[in-house]
């Protein structure tokens, strides 16, 4: 369940700010859990492996027991990791295009809660003539400027081998 969401559509942030926070409640109950089922696994291998030790316990009883151990492990590691993620935080510097849920709705895995536009790097596609064609090539610096009259440099990553046949240019 979502509990807060201090962003809204158009919000520039930065890398590691708080996106959308989740409610803990379940999943802290769950690492709870976790958390015993594998120390009551660990201390069950512990008996199998003494009383195998002495002859008193078959291999096959000694492998449950491990068994037993590294799935309780595994499900202690995805509570923790589920924790973890009912923080969400922004991976890079951006602008947040759309806030998918709000507060007291449900999220379950795999919906979207947040599109974040990486405002670090942008791809500006442009048209060459054939005239100007010789003088454009991969690696060249190159500036364009934006319809908000920003000017903006970078490196032509690419050029095309064939025209566009609408419009004659590469």
């Amino acid at each position: 369940k979502v509990i807060a969401t201090p962003v809204v559509e158009g919000t520039r942030v930065s890398k590691g700010q708080s996106l959308m926070q989740l409610d803990t409640t379940d999943l802290t109950a769950a690492l709870r859990s976790a958390e015993a089922a594998q120390k009551a696994a660990q201390a069950r291998l512990d008996s199998a492996q003494k009383l195998a030790e002495e002859g008193l316990q078959s291999g096959t009883y000694l492998a449950e027991r491990e068994a037993e151990l590294a799935a309780a492990q595994n499900q202690f590691t995805n509570a923790k990791e589920a924790l973890t993620n009912a923080s969400v935080h922004a991976p890079y510097n951006g602008r947040v295009e759309r806030v998918y849920l709000e507060v007291g709705d449900f999220a379950t895995v795999g919906d979207p809660l947040i599109s974040l536009l990486n405002t670090s790097h942008y791809l500006i596609v442009g048209n060459v003539s054939q005239n100007d064609l010789q003088y454009v090539h991969q690696g060249l610096q190159a500036t364009a400027t934006l319809a908000s009259g920003v000017s903006v440099t970078g490196k032509v990553r690419f050029v095309a081998q064939a025209a566009d046949e609408a419009t004659n240019t590469f």
